[in-house]
C-alpha cells in the first residue's frame, strides 16, 4: 500500500520543511498545553499509556511527557530523520520516551492505549478513515482520542484565494491526484462522523481560527506561504510546472498578504471522543 502524500524523508526541500514545522510547533505549544492540561487532567491511574501518532517532530510528544510525567507516552512516526531529531531534543529536555518507527497502515502494535492523540498527520496518511478505524482499535476501553487537521474547504478567503487558477494550483492538484499519492487535505470536517462510525462517544469539536492578514499572526502567514514554496521542488522535478512560472505564481499569495484589506481565516478541527 502506498504511504500518503509528503513523506518528510522522500521531500527535496526537508531541511526547509524542518526548519517550518520546528516554527510551527513553537506557536501552537501553548495552545497543545493547554488541550493537554484541559482535556486529560483528569488521569491520575498509574499505568497510563499514550501514544503520538504521527509525532514529527516530536514536541507534543514532549509536552505529553511533561504534563503526565508518570505516564508511558509513545513516539511514533514514518520518518527515521524527523525520530533522530525528536530523541536529540527529548534527551536535552530530560524526557524519558518510547520510540517506535512504522507505517501507522501497516504497523502490528502490541498494546492498547488509554490516550490516542494525532496532529495534521490525518490529511498526508494514505486512507484516512482507515487510519482512524485503526486508532479507535488501538484506544483501550474508556479511553480517549484527541484528533487536530486541517480542510482547506473550510478556509476563508477574500476577495479570493490568490492561487485559484494558477499554473501553480493546477500543478500540485495533478500531483495529488495521483493515484499512489492518497491524502486528503479535506479530512478537517470529516474527522467526528469518522469517530462515530467505528465506535467513539461523546464526541466535540472545536475550531480554532488563525487570521492570516492579521498583524498579530505575521509568524503563522509565513509558515502558510513557506508550506508552498517547499512544495515547488517536487512540481518542478514531477515536470508539472518550470520554476519561472511557479515563482511567479507564488509571488500572488505574498502579494495577497501585503496588499491590506484582504482577508484570510484558517481553520484547525480539533476533535475530541472516548470509547465507551
Amino acid at each position: 500500500m502506498p504511504k500518503g502524500r509528503f513523506i518528510y524523508d522522500q521531500r527535496p526541500a526537508k531541511l526547509q520543511e524542518l526548519e517550518r514545522l520546528i516554527k510551527l510547533n513553537e506557536l501552537y505549544r501553548p495552545l497543545m498545553q493547554e488541550l493537554f492540561q484541559n482535556h486529560f487532567s483528569h488521569h491520575h491511574k498509574t499505568t497510563f499509556d499514550i501514544i503520538d501518532i504521527g509525532a514529527g517532530t516530536g514536541h507534543c510528544t514532549i509536552d505529553l511527557k511533561k504534563i503526565f510525567p508518570n505516564a508511558e507516552v509513545t513516539y511514533f512516526d514514518l520518518s527515521p530523520t524527523l525520530m533522530e531529531y525528536a530523541k536529540n531534543i527529548a534527551e536535552k529536555e530530560k524526557s524519558e520516551l518510547t520510540y517506535i518507527l512504522g507505517d501507522f497502515a501497516k504497523f502490528e502494535f502490541a498494546k492498547k492505549y488509554d490516550f490516542i492523540f494525532s496532529r495534521f498527520a490525518l490529511k498526508h496518511i494514505y486512507n484516512p478513515e482507515t487510519a482512524i478505524k485503526k486508532m479507535v482499535d488501538l484506544l483501550k476501553p474508556n479511553g480517549t482520542i484527541l484528533i487536530m487537521d486541517k480542510d482547506v474547504s473550510a478556509n476563508i478567503w477574500y476577495p479570493v484565494f490568490p492561487l485559484y487558477k494558477t499554473k501553480y494550483m493546477q500543478a500540485l492538484n495533478e500531483y495529488n491526484a495521483k493515484p499512489e499519492r492518497g491524502g486528503n487535505s479535506f479530512v478537517g470536517r470529516r474527522i467526528k462522523y469518522m469517530l462515530a462510525k467505528y465506535g467513539i462517544s461523546n464526541i466535540s469539536t472545536t475550531l480554532n481560527a488563525i487570521d492570516l492578514t492579521s498583524e498579530q499572526n505575521t509568524e503563522h502567514q509565513k509558515l502558510y506561504t513557506e508550506v508552498y514554496f517547499n512544495l515547488l521542488p517536487e512540481l518542478v522535478a514531477e515536470g508539472l510546472i518550470s520554476q519561472h512560472e511557479a515563482e511567479h505564481d507564488l509571488k500572488r499569495l505574498t502579494d495577497f498578504f501585503n496588499a491590506g484589506g484582504n482577508l484570510s481565516v484558517i481553520f484547525d478541527f480539533i476533535t475530541k471522543g472516548s470509547k465507551i
